[in-house]
């Protein structure tokens, strides 16, 4: 009620203002215009408004109510496929919050179009090497000309490219001088070619060994919330078993730098001293 208006607000140092709710339930009891029903069971209680024509009355619920306030800014549109359970969708939010904290995260369809952009460019850098700040940057143009052209909404495309530079540098696609993993925080490097032939299982594996090691006590029980997290797409476009399949292969790519415990947890082996997929594949 108090969004409704500011009069609604209780006021302690008014008795006549903390008792309005139970005097006004009292009143319409006594003069015939309100009625109250109890079905037995605490929160089942409803107060009946009645009105004028006969048999017809207009249901005021007093049990408690609840809203789901999202905690990601992104909005989403409604989704044909299986929905996780309620547990699964804020595993699912707290996946993809774990990437976007970490400038990781960009969602798969747009994640798919920067990958499109970057083979368009990978085949001139060889002779006009760019720094990778520049090379994500015309990724990024040329990713919001063919979202246009398939009219494919999309806002946050900054944070999107950020986190598509961040995880193509971590995971070693952008290459320097004679083939060279460029050092993961080296924007202002020059990028003389891109690991075309790996850059969607390096970046991808990348970005479920970060939530690995970040989260901390990921299962297999995660496999559909980190499916929804990193590869949900426009509705009917992919299926929920299509994604599952994803974070499997992912994982089988990972095998020697992902284990699983004898408790279900999935950790990052220490031996593998940081490297990624891309370093073993290089070789």
């Amino acid at each position: 009620m108090e969004a409704v208006g500011s009069k609604a607000r209780k006021d302690p140092l008014d008795p006549q203002s903390v008792s309005l709710i139970s005097d006004v339930v009292r009143m319409g009891e006594s003069e015939g215009w309100l009625e109250r029903c109890d079905y037995g069971k605490s929160g089942t209680e409803r107060m009946y408004l009645k009105v004028s024509k006969p048999d017809t009355v207009v249901e005021v619920s007093t049990a408690p109510t609840s809203s789901r306030v999202p905690a990601l800014s992104e909005a989403s549109k409604p989704d044909h496929t299986q929905e996780p359970s309620k547990p699964g969708r804020l595993r699912t939010l707290q996946i993809k919050q774990c990437l976007k904290d970490a400038h990781l995260y960009s969602p798969k369809d747009v994640r798919e179009l920067f990958f499109e952009a970057l083979r368009e460019i990978a085949p001139n850098l060889s002779s006009a090497p760019m720094t990778a700040g520049r090379v994500l940057g015309k990724a990024l143009k040329r990713a919001k000309e063919v979202a246009a052209a398939q009219n494919v909404s999309f806002q946050n495309w900054s944070h999107a490219a950020d986190g598509m530079l961040n995880t193509a540098l971590a995971a070693g696609v952008l290459l320097g001088h004679e083939g060279g993993i460029l050092n993961p925080s080296a924007r202002t490097e020059m990028v003389s070619a891109i690991d075309t032939v790996h850059l969607v299982d390096r970046c991808e594996s990348f970005m479920l060994k970060y939530v690995i090691k970040a989260l901390g006590d990921i299962t297999v029980r995660d496999r559909t919330a980190l499916a929804f997290a990193l590869f949900k797409e426009a509705p009917s476009k992919t299926e929920v078993f299509e994604m599952q399949q994803r974070v499997d292969e992912l994982l089988a790519l990972l095998q020697g730098e992902v284990t699983e415990g004898k408790d279900g947890l999935f950790r990052i082996d220490e031996d593998s001293k940081g490297e990624t997929l891309a370093v073993a594949a290089q070789a």
